[in-house]
């Protein structure tokens, strides 16, 4: 009995111990020896391209430890998953082709390899970064090198001088003048391409290197806005007339009407200085310039850039004499009464570079123009028309313009013309409606002041006042309604004089010398010189009124004509201080004459 107990105790253990080794046994197949590894999830292979490296980067697989990388004919094994850097393996090269195929196996201790996830793949390349300028010296320029670049090409004005500065320098000493330098890093086309080039002038005065001006200036929502320029700390925005403001931005609002000549970059380097101040192309207008496709005119603003595309023409036309005249045209009439007016405020700006190209107005008006206590020296549209240029067909509504005496030294500097102060162009088809000038120590003219071209076609109307500066030694002042002084080759031809008003005004002090201070009066001209011509003018009616009481020169064409060619003018009616006009030729000290007021000498 005792031995049969014993031996079903025995076997009953031994079935214990078989069936924890069995256990065990599965439990190891389960988690350790025996399994695959799963695989790199494809979806989550990222690569990103630089200069310097190829960074791969995926999703880590669960109990893997390493991964085996392939790239066509390469073989890595690497620990970690994040942004592998092949370019840093050594040894790891890359097809030339930038086509290839890469498979990631993981791997891990006890653990059956992975099956190899595998991806197509063709490189994007990467754009080389510009080249950085470390040294300037003795006129030899140089730059860090870079190992992703396969050549550097230096051009000087957009020349190329080197095709492989491979050495990272090159001299400049033997330039002259002002050049503009560009250093441009070539890639191998595939894995890399050219980069921006690296631009700068070389001054030869100063034998500096210089930032270029900025030129990729457009128009955003009445914001000038322009590109970055790498190492500028700032940059200086000046105007038209050479004003400038500094700006960290790379934006400028115009909205308050200023109109910008450039915008050049503030150096941040010590080895490059300030850029120089140019005129920057910027598109202020639409259309070309051209007779087919004039520069259009639809607002202030638009009229003010003809000083702008005016600057580009004089300074292109000194190098070609036969450079095109721009051509701007009014598209529709401009209304300057929402523009606030005040002391010492217009809501017009003169232009004042020289005019050499043509304005066609097509009959537009512009209207309420307001110029008042103007103090910046006599007040015009246009500074100065240069031969050849035309402005023609304009309507001016209401102008009303008035000027102050500057300063006791200079009492005949605020002259007022509506069109140009000097004319060697052509003024035709310019009409003028309900005109009131006021001149503190100055003349006033209807059209021009000072004409050497021609002046045609015109019409005005209006009242032209010369107040009272109470200047002791004032002297007696000119007014005329179509030109101030008709010169030698000028022409005032074919203009007409409406209800035409001139008014003095009596000083405050009768003891002066210039107790009325309006001393000369033409209804068309007031000058006349020799060489001059003044033909086929006429008015209806010109009143004067606080003429100087002891001796003026009023005529109803020409007021002094001094050899001046005159025929075919017509007489209309005019009275001066209360007496009417009834000789054609004035004489004597108060000389009134219905077409000449005297006859001069000069």
């Amino acid at each position: 009995m005792m031995k049969k107990r014993r031996s079903g105790f025995i076997a009953v253990v031994a079935v214990i111990l078989l069936l924890g080794t069995l256990t065990w046994l599965v439990g190891c197949s389960k988690n350790n020896r025996g399994n695959q590894l799963d695989s790199v999830d494809a979806n989550s292979i990222k690569i990103v391209e630089t200069n310097e490296s190829f960074a791969i980067s995926w999703h880590a697989v669960t109990n893997a430890d390493k991964y085996k990388l392939e790239i066509t004919g390469n073989e890595t094994i690497v620990s970690d998953y994040l942004a592998i850097n092949l370019r840093s393996v050594q040894g790891f090269t890359f097809p030339a082709s930038g086509e290839f195929t890469i498979s990631i196996t993981a791997q891990g201790d006890g653990y059956a390899d992975s099956a190899p996830t595998t991806i197509p793949y063709k490189t994007e390349g990467v754009q080389l970064a510009s080249p950085e300028i470390t040294a300037f010296e003795n006129g030899v320029i140089q730059w860090k090198p870079s190992n992703a670049v396969a050549s550097y090409e230096v051009k000087v004005d957009n020349v190329t001088v080197s095709a492989n500065a491979s050495d990272c320098r090159y001299d400049l000493s033997s330039l002259t003048g002002l050049k503009r330098v560009e250093i441009i890093a070539h890639g191998d086309e595939v894995w890399t391409y050219s980069s921006g080039a690296t631009a700068l002038a070389y001054n030869a005065s100063s034998k500096a290197l210089e930032f270029l001006p900025v030129t990729d200036c457009s128009i955003k929502d009445d914001k000038l806005v322009w590109g970055a320029v790498g190492g500028a700390k700032a940059y200086k925005v000046v105007d038209i007339e050479m004003n400038s403001v500094t700006v960290t931005d790379t934006s400028y609002d115009i909205a308050d009407k200023l109109l910008i000549y450039g915008v050049y970059p503030i150096s941040g380097k010590e080895l490059i200085n300030s850029a120089t101040v140019q005129l920057a192309p910027i598109k202020y207008l639409d259309g070309e310039g051209t007779a087919q496709n004039p520069y259009k005119i639809k607002t202030i603003l638009d009229l003010r850039t003809i000083d702008y595309y005016e600057t580009i023409y004089a300074e292109q036309v000194a190098s070609n004499k036969n450079l095109p005249r721009n051509v701007y045209e009014l598209q529709n009439d401009i209304d300057y009464s929402y523009v606030p007016v005040g002391d010492d405020e217009t809501n017009i700006h003169t232009l004042k570079v020289p005019f050499f190209g043509t304005l066609d107005g097509k009959g537009h008006t512009l209207k309420n123009v307001r110029v008042a206590n103007y103090d910046g020296g006599y007040w015009s549209l246009f500074d100065r028309l240069v031969q050849g240029s035309t402005v023609k067909d304009i309507v001016f509504d209401s102008p009303e313009i008035s000027t102050k005496l500057q300063d006791e030294d200079h009492p005949i500097n605020t002259t007022i013309a509506t069109v140009a102060y000097y004319n060697y162009g052509t003024v035709s088809g310019i009409t003028i409606t309900n005109a009131k000038y006021a001149a503190a120590g100055g003349e006033i003219a209807g059209i021009v002041a000072h004409n050497y071209g021609t002046v045609s076609d015109c019409t005005l109307g209006g009242t032209f006042k010369i107040e009272d500066t109470e200047l002791e030694k004032q002297a007696c002042y000119e007014v005329a309604g179509i030109v101030l002084e008709n010169l030698k080759g000028g022409k005032v031809t074919n203009n007409t004089v409406t209800e035409f008003t001139a008014v003095g005004t009596t000083s405050k002090d009768a003891t002066k010398k210039s107790y009325y201070n309006l001393g000369m009066v033409g209804g068309i001209v007031a000058y006349a010189r020799a060489g001059s011509v003044t033909t086929g003018n006429k008015y209806t009616k010109i009143t004067v009124t606080n003429a100087n009481a002891s001796s003026y020169t009023v005529g109803g064409i020409i007021a002094s004509n001094a050899s001046g060619t005159q025929n075919g003018n017509t007489a209309g009616e005019l009275t001066a201080n209360n007496t009417k006009a009834t000789a054609t030729t004035g004489s004597g000290s108060r000389a009134l004459g219905t077409l000449i007021g005297k006859t001069a000498s000069v």
